[in-house]
């Protein structure tokens, strides 16, 4: 029926329904609309840790060379913030404040875009990735991404895209690797394998 339409793209959010008055066609962000498609996959399935480095392997690549496009002066100050955080001394760090430093390092890269879709993506996210980031880090250390991280920075700062999406290339395909030799050896237990 035309009602039950009307409510499905209520739902959606691409109209909206005043009493009295009727339906209105909403003004579209796309940003919106990926997070409402994707929020059923996002949190009623379990993801592998391995599943989440397949998605930053694949999304966070070109991430990183549209930030190297886009970064403004502000987005490089925090994402330097964030590296000098990373390399304080380590008896002042935890696997936990790490990996919520090391997330929030790359959620400035996904900001840096200025891109809506891939914004609200990572925000959608947050949870499972930061799940998978804290078993990465328990998993494989503190240190493994920090060299990456430094020339992550240097490459947005100098808005050198060809060097930025190499080197966040090598940083995802040898984490996800690193992950993969631990997890086949058993060394990852059992909890650590799944995320949200």
């Amino acid at each position: 029926t035309i009602r039950q339409a009307l409510q499905k793209l209520a739902v959606l959010g691409l109209i909206e329904t005043r009493l009295g008055e009727g339906s209105f066609v909403r003004e579209v962000d796309v940003g919106t609309q990926v997070k409402t498609a994707l929020i059923p996959s996002a949190y009623l399935q379990h993801h592998s840790t391995e599943e989440v480095l397949d998605f930053r392997c694949a999304v966070e690549v070109e991430t990183a060379g549209l930030a190297a496009q886009r970064a403004s002066e502000q987005d490089i100050l925090e994402l330097k913030r964030l590296l000098a955080q990373q390399m304080e001394d380590e008896a002042n760090r935890t696997p936990q404040s790490f990996a919520d430093n090391d997330l929030a390092f790359h959620m400035t890269i996904a900001k840096s875009t200025g891109n809506s879709l891939i914004i609200a993506t990572y925000e959608l996210l947050n949870d499972i990735l930061s799940s998978a980031m804290m078993h990465t880090v328990r998993s494989l250390g503190m240190e493994i991404g920090i060299p990456y991280h430094r020339k992550l920075v240097e490459a947005i700062e100098a808005h050198d895209e060809h060097t930025a999406i190499v080197t966040m290339k090598e940083h995802m395909n040898t984490t996800r690797e690193h992950f993969l030799n631990i997890l086949s050896s058993g060394e990852v237990a059992a909890d650590q394998q799944t995320t949200v």
